[in-house]
């Protein structure tokens, strides 16, 4: 099944904290010929070697899932050490960002090219600014007696 993904509708809606913006993206998938009777693609039938091409002024479109669909971004206080994060990134890296989405366990965005290296690099900084604040809060609660520490906050 071949297919382009279309932006059709873009709206704001209210997030989790009122000074917060959520912009939502409604994506149509319009499909190719199917044969009949053809179950649909599941993650298996993606390609694996694909090409990133970089350098257009493109507008990308990426989604980052909590390592094992854990909620590290439940609190209300993660998501705004994530946006702390983002917005120092978006500033070092000199990128737009056109909407995002944080959900529990899964991040969405919508970010133009980086002024500065690649969006491979802006995400790389990003998860890894978010990663290492995490993980150094949660040692610093477990000296107190709370929770073990995660070794991991993002899936590959």
């Amino acid at each position: 099944m071949t297919g382009v993904a279309r932006v059709s509708r873009f709206s704001r809606r209210g997030a989790f904290r009122r000074d917060h913006l959520t912009f939502f993206i409604t994506i149509e998938l319009y499909a190719g010929h199917r044969v009949k009777n053809e179950p649909p693609p599941t993650l298996a039938d993606m390609p694996w070697n694909l090409k990133r091409y970089y350098g257009a002024g493109d507008l990308h479109f990426i989604t980052c899932s909590c390592y094992r669909r854990r909620q590290m971004l439940g609190t209300e206080q993660r998501r705004d050490l994530f946006l702390t994060v983002l917005e120092q990134v978006r500033r070092r890296y000199q990128f737009v960002v056109l909407g995002y989405v944080v959900m529990p366990e899964h991040i969405h965005l919508l970010i133009s090219e980086p002024q500065e290296m690649t969006p491979s690099t802006v995400m790389q900084a990003l998860k890894l600014g978010f990663a290492r604040r995490v993980i150094a809060e949660a040692k610093r609660g477990k000296l107190a007696g709370t929770d073990s520490a995660p070794q991991r906050v993002w899936e590959k």
